[in-house]
């Protein structure tokens, strides 16, 4: 299953503080994400977004503060037991000779996972699956390379869920994209978060009115949450 009723927060951060150097970014912040949550986060560039996301995912260390994720304090051990699917703005569109299929792409969000054991064709199953409810499946085939931003961003989305994370994160993810795949993306998260549970937490600086079935919309500003 996706996403359990939980006796602690999905993540939770407590009087954290992280500045870079004398430039102060995120100053005594409080947050919670509960099971179950869609989580709109938004704020001016510069804000303090991508500072905020690499903290709770392990990248920076806080000067202040605790970060934890189901309860436990944030470390490499979380990251293996918990299933925490990831989904950053158009990062294949910086290397579009990347050498990959997109089915070799979808495999990689299989790799020391529960469903890499089971027998190929289900594997190859449930693929097809994620990518059909994305319009993806007739490009299984093709190099990622070769897709459109916004196609690239739908095989992404597609990838993290194949993994049934129990938390999702998304960073800027619908940048630039076309109507379209906005469109798909915005109607798949919002199904995952109705109908699987799946606690999402979506930063963006755009238009949040496409983001249908958000229950809670955030703001960093001067360092803090504000919702």
């Amino acid at each position: 299953m996706n996403n359990q009723e939980n006796s602690v927060p999905d993540a939770e951060i407590e009087n954290m503080t992280f500045s870079y150097r004398s430039l102060p970014v995120i100053d005594h912040m409080n947050f919670i994400l509960n099971s179950g949550d869609y989580v709109i986060l938004t704020g001016e560039n510069g804000c303090g977004k991508s500072t905020f996301l690499k903290l709770l995912l392990g990248e920076l260390i806080p000067r202040q503060g605790k970060i934890y994720l189901f309860g436990q304090t944030v470390s490499p051990a979380v990251f293996r037991r918990f299933y925490i699917g990831y989904v950053p703005q158009n990062s294949i569109s910086k290397n579009q000779n990347f050498p990959a299929t997109v089915g070799e792409i979808m495999w990689t969000g299989l790799y020391g996972k529960p469903y890499h054991k089971r027998k190929r064709r289900q594997s190859e199953e449930k693929i097809c699956s994620a990518l059909s409810e994305l319009e993806m499946q007739d490009y299984l085939g093709r190099q990622i390379g070769e897709l459109s931003g916004g196609q690239q961003q739908r095989i992404m989305l597609a990838r993290a869920l194949i993994s049934m994370p129990q938390l999702l994160i998304l960073d800027e993810s619908t940048a630039g994209m076309d109507a379209h795949s906005l469109e798909l993306f915005c109607q798949v998260l919002e199904k995952q978060n109705h109908e699987n549970k799946l606690t999402i937490l979506l930063v963006t600086h755009g238009n949040t009115e496409k983001f249908h079935g958000a229950n809670r919309y955030v703001t960093i500003e001067n360092g803090r949450m504000i919702e």
